[in-house]
């Protein structure tokens, strides 16, 4: 009952129920836009059609799962918003709106109980404007990001790391694992902080003894993953994270854009290594030199892409200012956007990956904008401080809160809504056993086909060759299409096409084809 009670609204100060008011009219106003966001686009919802939607169905039918990447936990709660909203996609966007608004909840909280109300809240409206364009995205990003400030703010509960916190944060963390298996930087940050900065003045034994009871809960929480590896595979560990890494450094550089083809990348570095140590040791120095020079560049592009200007001209001063006067439990939990910020310094740079932390950059903007460090000086100056300051706060939420919008109606405008059209006249000339060969999942999906990436190949020759291979009976090709095969134009000319390509579907805005090729007996 003692934990309900912070959360007791008779119990609120002023910024609390400020944060609540907000945070009511941040659901409400996802929820009215999520409408106009029907199908999902071609960024981060990739994933969604491509993995996320078919292993719903799968683990519903008690067909194997397997993502080397991920474990079940995204699917788990996805289950849970599909069967109340019977549509896959509206339970990913609703699951990411309530998940959204509990991240920025969760992290008020933890704010408020390690510094004070009033930084918590200016800080939280930022962070909601900040992750408002992701919020009705069908993506694990917010969930994850909600299961991180949920665990942090159990493991920091009351200001202070206790046994009982360390055990419900643990568990919580545990199951963020089973989301994203990066989720493990919490547990290793906050043995690092119990060991190194021991903020509890504890001895080593009950250092010990705490990082084990961490460690426990979080293999106690992501069991589930490792008994359905065990049924499924035979084994319960089953990490091909190395693929996604050697991809990075080996393949697609420091920034993955759209048409970096991560399955082709990651197919060649699964062909010549077999796990992670045999992947570094072989290719150290690049692997380095790789990790080194992101430190400095992905923090940049961070602030450039997610804190953007003029705010991130704080965040290193605000930084300076805070980790100066914190004490050993801010300190402590300033250990997790190092670890977190670190472990994506081994992949290529995608913007959304660093959600989970945003908050650790945007609070000491906040706090250099509250500092009290002008208090000495007399009034008039003093006044004019506070005046500077809070206009400079101002000018940041409405840069903040202008990009936000600019970035979400991007989104809902860019979707590939002709896919509606064309995915009933697919289903009519298809049998279940077809394949369609394409950029993007989405058709195929809504076709009930399976997907085959279009190759980087530079004829249509070339192109008839692998549909004969793969057995692929279909070819869609439209914009991302043409950005990723710069060398199959002719597929812009139909009547120029040999024999075997047969048009089914075409339009010019946007321009899209739609083929039946006919393969070889």
């Amino acid at each position: 009952m003692k934990f309900l009670n912070h959360f007791s609204p008779k119990n609120f100060d002023i910024y609390q129920k400020l944060a609540l008011i907000s945070l009511s009219l941040l659901l409400i106003t996802l929820i009215v836009i999520s409408n106009f966001h029907e199908i999902g686009g071609y960024g981060v919802e990739t994933d969604f059609y491509g993995g996320y939607a078919p292993n719903v169905e799968k683990l519903l039918n008690g067909e194997p799962y397997h993502d080397e990447d991920h474990g079940p936990g995204y699917l788990f709660l996805l289950i849970i918003f599909y069967f109340i909203f019977g549509d896959i996609f509206i339970a990913g966007k609703f699951l990411t709106i309530v998940t959204s608004v509990l991240f920025a909840f969760f992290s008020f909280a933890t704010i408020k109980n390690l510094f004070d109300s009033k930084l918590a809240f200016y800080t939280t409206i930022l962070l909601m404007l900040v992750i408002f364009p992701y919020s009705i995205l069908a993506s694990t990003d917010m969930v994850f990001a909600f299961l991180i400030a949920l665990s942090t703010y159990l493991l920091f509960r009351n200001g202070k790391l206790t046994n009982s916190n360390i055990i419900w944060g643990g568990l919580i963390a545990g199951y963020a694992v089973m989301t994203r298996l990066n989720a493990v930087i919490l547990p290793a940050a906050v043995i690092f902080s119990i060991i190194f900065i021991n903020p509890e003045g504890w001895s080593l034994k009950q250092k010990l003894k705490a990082s084990a009871i961490l460690c426990a809960a979080v293999l106690v929480a992501a069991s589930p993953w490792f008994v359905m590896n065990f049924i499924y595979h035979g084994k319960p560990f089953i990490f091909e994270a190395h693929q996604t890494i050697g991809a990075s450094f080996l393949g697609g550089g420091s920034s993955a854009d759209a048409t970096f083809a991560w399955g082709a990348e990651k197919e060649i570095i699964a062909s010549k290594y077999d796990s992670l140590l045999s992947l570094i040791l072989g290719n150290f120095t690049t692997f380095v030199k790789f990790f080194l020079k992101n430190i400095i560049q992905y923090f940049k592009w961070l602030l450039m892409r997610l804190v953007q200007f003029p705010g991130y001209l704080l965040v290193v001063p605000g930084l300076v200012l805070l980790l100066s006067r914190a004490n050993k439990i801010q300190l402590s939990y300033y250990i997790i956007p190092i670890f977190g910020f670190l472990i994506y310094c081994i992949v290529s740079f995608i913007p959304r990956f660093y959600i989970y932390i945003i908050v650790f950059f945007l609070l000491p903007i906040i706090y250099f904008i509250f500092a009290d460090f002008f208090s000495a000086l007399d009034k008039k100056s003093a006044f004019r401080y506070k005046i500077i300051s809070r206009a400079m706060l101002v000018i940041i939420l409405l840069f903040s809160a202008q990009s936000s919008f600019s970035e979400m109606k991007k989104y809902i405008t860019t979707e590939p809504l002709h896919l509606l059209k064309i995915a009933p006249l697919l289903i009519n000339e298809s049998q279940p056993q077809d394949k369609i060969i394409a950029r993007k999942p989405h058709l195929g999906y809504f076709s009930k086909l399976e997907t085959i990436i279009i190759p980087n190949v530079d004829t249509v020759e070339q192109l008839l060759e692998y549909a004969n291979e793969k057995q692929a009976r279909f070819l869609f090709y439209g914009i991302i299409e043409q950005q990723a095969s710069a060398g199959l134009k002719l597929l812009q000319h139909p009547e120029s096409l040999p024999e075997e390509f047969e048009l089914l579907y075409s339009q010019k805005n946007p321009e899209v084809y739609l083929y039946r090729i006919k393969l070889l007996e």
